[in-house]
């Protein structure tokens, strides 16, 4: 983590740690939770689920920009 800090990356640093600590609320609900609520198992699918999701929609979202600004810088250069 210090390294992260060192180099500039606060901004990850601070996702990164929201993340982590929601996580660990999430896994500390269901392990120490007695008895289980019926909510529980619903909260932690979700949770990770969403976790899962959230990355690959965010990854492959600015994946397509990026093409769509290379398209068009390679458009400006072949017509001027």
């Amino acid at each position: 983590m210090s390294i992260g800090l060192n180099a500039g990356n606060t901004r990850f640093i601070v996702i990164w740690l929201a993340f982590s600590l929601l996580s660990g609320l999430v896994v500390r609900k269901a392990l120490f939770e007695t008895p289980l609520r019926s909510e529980t198992p619903r909260l932690a699918c979700r949770w990770f689920a969403y976790r899962f999701h959230v990355p690959v929609l965010l990854g492959g979202g600015l994946y397509e920009d990026g093409r769509e600004c290379e398209a068009e810088e390679r458009h400006d250069r072949v017509h001027g």
